[in-house]
């Protein structure tokens, strides 16, 4: 890709043009400059979103703030199917948690494997993510 750019108008105004790359994302539109590699992927972002939401609408159901999953779902025009899957994540090993953050997590992690995991201790979570590896 080109460089960026400068440019001086005829009247006096300064130009500048920088190459840029638009990406359609999980969680919206995102433009990145052409010549760097992206921050982070998008499958990683979706996890950390998911993950604090989870979090955030298990805090409100412990705080009695809301009755169940069911009212958060109607709060925010959801499926209950989707909040639950989403509070499952709230109860992740914090080995995943950490090594999602971190940006360690396998390639072939996925929100949609995290969501559909039905373990609930913490090793046998991490033994699930391990295997996917293999």
């Amino acid at each position: 890709m080109n460089p960026v750019r400068t440019e001086r108008l005829p009247n006096g105004n300064i130009k500048v043009i920088i190459p840029v790359v638009f990406r359609q994302t999980a969680t919206g539109r995102r433009i990145d400059a052409a010549d760097e590699p992206p921050a982070e992927s998008d499958n990683r972002q979706a996890m950390l979103l998911a993950i604090a939401r989870g979090r955030r609408w298990q805090r409100l159901i412990d705080d009695n703030e809301v009755g169940s999953a069911k009212d958060i779902a109607e709060r925010i025009g959801r499926d209950v199917s989707y909040v639950a899957r989403i509070i499952r994540l709230a109860d992740l090993a914090p080995g995943i948690v950490h090594s999602i953050i971190a940006g360690n997590c396998l390639g072939r992690l996925s929100l949609s494997f995290l969501c559909d995991m039905t373990a609930t201790d913490w090793s046998e979570q991490e033994k699930a993510v391990m295997e996917l590896g293999q």
